[in-house]
């Protein structure tokens, strides 16, 4: 009689990775396919005069590979936000926090999936999704950045559950705080230079920042993953 032998745990870690690595390929892959099919004009995405994250995408061929890796991603950022509040209980942290990122960071990923649909489609309803979906999409993300960054600060000083400090807190969490700030700062700049006339010259460039300071605080957190051994 064979005894039944568990399955290996699987680590989590790469998912974090693999949802930053498809937005990341995705918009700048769709600008370098613009720009190769003389569709958009040569330009460096985070200066001035350069496109938004939205015009990479809505031409063909780049639409086929923008439209399938940013649902993807955002698939797979649903399941990264249920697992991160599941990684919070098990680092310590009690009451309605975790499930308080999960719920806007899941709300921020079906924003970006429903802004992705509707790109490249006509009419006005897809016009407003595509507005809403992606001005929803960045602030719903950024609170559940913000509030997962300032429930890592407590436990990357105190002992936790496992007798220690969090693995990886000293070196990760402090990065994953300057992002946050950046992002804040970026958000605020945008919306107080909007009055002036030269704000169209740079609101795209802010765009493609906010963007890659979102996927690079997600990316970071892998590593606190890691290092606490966060497996299925």
């Amino acid at each position: 009689m064979s005894s039944f032998r568990a399955p290996p745990a699987q680590p989590l870690w790469p998912l974090p990775l693999t949802c930053a690595g498809l937005f990341l390929i995705a918009i700048h892959g769709s600008l370098l396919m613009g720009i190769a099919a003389g569709q958009l004009g040569p330009c460096f995405p985070y200066g001035l005069d350069c496109h938004s994250i939205s015009a990479t995408g809505r031409p063909m061929p780049s639409r086929l590979l923008f439209k399938p890796l940013l649902i993807m991603g955002g698939s797979g950022l649903l399941l990264y936000w249920v697992l991160m509040a599941r990684w919070l209980r098990a680092q310590g942290l009690t009451g309605g926090r975790p499930s308080q990122v999960a719920v806007l960071g899941c709300m921020g990923a079906l924003c970006l999936i429903a802004y992705t649909a509707a790109l490249g489609e006509g009419g006005d309803s897809a016009f407003l999704l595509r507005r809403l979906g992606a001005v929803l999409g960045f602030s719903l993300s950024f609170l559940a950045q913000l509030l997962l960054t300032d429930s890592l600060l407590p436990l990357g000083k105190t002992r936790g559950m496992s007798g220690g400090l969090l693995p990886g807190s000293p070196k990760v969490v402090p990065l994953l705080r300057a992002l946050v700030i950046l992002l804040l700062a970026l958000g605020l700049a945008s919306a107080l230079l909007a009055v002036f006339p030269w704000h169209e010259r740079i609101d795209d460039g802010i765009e493609w920042w906010l963007a890659l300071l979102l996927n690079l605080h997600v990316a970071l957190t892998s590593i606190l993953w890691r290092k606490t051994d966060f497996s299925l």
